[in-house]
């Protein structure tokens, strides 16, 4: 990554933003704006590595942006010490926006670089709590949310083969199947949701054939806006309990995952 990009220019307003969790939303206030994400100040920051979802406010009349994010570092509340200058909170990079969600992020930026641009420049970094083995921002990009569940799945062909995942992402998914496939083939699906039944049509690539420990591929969802990754998203955590609880970060190129 450039020097460019790690060291995007950063706003200095605060805003609030609503962190969504199972357990309840969180309202906070957030600092340090990029294009690339922002500071959020909290006690009880997030741990590294975990994906959350947030609502942040794009446009003066309400208009509100609902985003994943990674955090990437956390700064840990220091008893008896003043925070003003390097307050408590959570660093987070933005995930997964479709086109549409990163032209609005972008645009929403530039208008506040506009707005709240100042002669100084950047002020210095936020002094950071060391974690143990951060990791690196380039590897944002390459991680994966996978929820190990069994989902009933049926691939549409000249048949339709009944076969169940291991696991799925909002990005792709681990079949089981004995069936011969080919890397590189598209294929659609219906997933079955597991608590209601119900089907969602997708399409999906296969990246790899795993012949152990269970034979299988791994696929790719393809051909996705920013509503239909929404709506996947949604379809896949409302049939996880406690979904903050189970989330498991993975490198993209693990065998299990595609």
């Amino acid at each position: 990554m450039s020097n460019e990009r790690r060291n995007s220019s950063r706003i200095h307003l605060e805003i609030g933003v609503t962190v969504l969790e199972n357990s309840g939303n969180r309202s906070l206030r957030a600092i340090d704006i990029s294009e690339r994400g922002m500071f959020i100040k909290t006690d009880d920051p997030a741990p590294v590595r975990r994906l959350i979802r947030l609502r942040v406010p794009v446009a003066s009349d309400g208009q509100e942006l609902h985003v994943l994010a990674m955090v990437v570092h956390r700064v840990l509340p220091t008893p008896g010490t003043l925070t003003m200058d390097s307050p408590p909170g959570m660093g987070i990079q933005l995930y997964g926006l479709g086109p549409l969600a990163r032209k609005r992020w972008t645009e929403w930026v530039k208008n506040l670089t506009i707005d709240c641009a100042t002669p100084n420049g950047e002020p210095p970094p936020v002094p950071l709590q060391r974690v143990d083995n951060p990791p690196p921002i380039d590897s944002i990009k390459r991680m994966s949310v996978r929820h190990s569940t069994s989902w009933d799945v049926k691939i549409i062909g000249d048949s339709v083969e009944n076969t169940r995942t291991t696991n799925i992402s909002a990005g792709g998914a681990f079949i089981l199947t004995t069936q011969p496939h080919t890397e590189g083939d598209t294929l659609d699906l219906i997933l079955v949701h597991p608590k209601t039944a119900e089907g969602f049509d997708i399409s999906c690539q296969i990246v790899r054939n795993v012949a152990k420990p269970n034979r299988g591929i791994g696929v790719r969802f393809v051909d996705m806006t920013d509503e239909r990754s929404r709506e996947l998203l949604e379809f896949i955590e409302s049939a996880v309990a406690q979904i903050d609880d189970e989330l498991v970060i993975l490198e993209q190129d693990d065998p299990m995952l595609a």
